[in-house]
């Protein structure tokens, strides 16, 4: 296995495109099947090189015998209020590598990047509704601290809850 810093168009498509895959498999039944649908691979290819281009954030992909199998994408707190945290912005993995431990390897390497930056606290978003994520970041130390975070897409309502972790 190995992780490798997303630096090249080529590797930010790929980020991208685990993103949109994981969607379509992990948001069914909580995201519209209309927008699930319509989701195309490259949706975030110009957002994630530019945020990482800008110092905002790393994206790191795990690949697993030359194939890509997750994504995280993580760094400063955007929230003004806890610009002394580090933010997991995202973490992905592909629906058939579901439960095979790679979700845990990027998580821990995120938080191990964090505090090579002596951050002390991170947290990340989470959709209420996905109780299988909301799981599986409870079983790696973090908790939801109360907050929540409405979010409107294409008219849907959604509510992330914010989940926060001591590094």
């Amino acid at each position: 296995m190995e992780i490798v810093s997303a630096r090249s168009k080529e590797h930010f498509s790929i980020a991208s495109w685990l993103h949109a895959e994981s969607w379509r498999h992990a948001y069914r039944g909580m995201i519209s099947d209309d927008y699930l649908n319509s989701l195309k691979d490259d949706f975030w290819t110009s957002n994630l090189e530019r945020l990482s281009n800008l110092g905002v954030l790393n994206v790191d992909i795990l690949f697993d015998n030359c194939n890509p199998v997750g994504v995280v994408s993580y760094g400063r707190a955007r929230d003004e209020n806890l610009r002394d945290w580090g933010e997991i912005v995202s973490l992905y993995i592909r629906s058939e590598c579901f439960r095979k431990g790679f979700g845990n390897i990027l998580l821990k390497h995120s938080v191990n990047e964090f505090k090579s930056k002596e951050f002390e606290h991170c947290y990340l978003w989470v959709l209420k509704e996905n109780d299988i994520a909301k799981e599986f970041y409870l079983k790696n130390q973090f908790s939801w601290n109360g907050e929540e975070c409405k979010v409107n897409l294409r008219g849907q309502t959604l509510t992330d809850l914010r989940y926060v972790r001591d590094i």
